[in-house]
């Protein structure tokens, strides 16, 4: 009888942050200055140069569609047999593979401020989840031959964890599932 795949996919949608909402206003803001300036400047330098003003004025809302859709970020996890990808999606019109590892080589696992890793340094921090600093955030530390120690964090389900249980080190699943 054949083994059957394991495969387990999530979604987890990126809260927006202060920087975020910064952006947002700042772009908004050049669509208000973008057209007074061109009013201006077509009123003291040249009439002409009020379609030019036009032409920017309609590429700065293509500008501002595009990147305020872009602040828009999700990030998915896939889980398929022993091997973890996270994916950032943005916009839902790009897809960035963030890391892709092999979860045998999780060396320590826990949720996000209830245990400090062990002290050893990280090369590479990547934030994958839902915030950075959540209560139903993980923090994981793997090894990877890019990256060198990595430290993770994200925002798995249930679903997810179970499905990445059996192929955690002993001690690690421990760690996570104990009561």
């Amino acid at each position: 009888m054949k083994k059957l795949d394991l495969f387990c996919e999530q979604l987890v949608k990126r809260k927006k942050t202060v920087k975020d909402t910064l952006i947002i206003a700042a772009m908004f803001l050049t669509l208000v200055v973008i057209p007074v300036l061109g009013f201006v400047l077509s009123m003291l330098v040249n009439p002409y140069f009020m379609m030019v003003a036009i032409f920017v004025f309609a590429l700065d809302i293509y500008f501002v569609w595009y990147v305020v859709t872009g602040r828009n970020i999700e990030y998915e996890y896939i889980v398929t047999n022993n091997n973890l990808t996270i994916d950032r999606v943005m916009a839902k019109r790009r897809r960035k593979r963030v890391i892709s590892l092999d979860i045998k080589n999780i060396d320590e696992m826990c949720t996000l401020g209830t245990k400090e890793l062990s002290k050893g340094k990280c090369e590479r921090v990547i934030f994958a989840g839902a915030t950075d600093f959540g209560e139903k955030e993980y923090q994981m530390k793997i090894y990877t031959e890019k990256f060198g120690n990595t430290l993770v964090v994200f925002s798995p389900n249930e679903k997810t964890l179970k499905a990445m249980k059996p192929f955690l080190k002993a001690q690690v699943a421990l760690n996570i599932f104990r009561g």
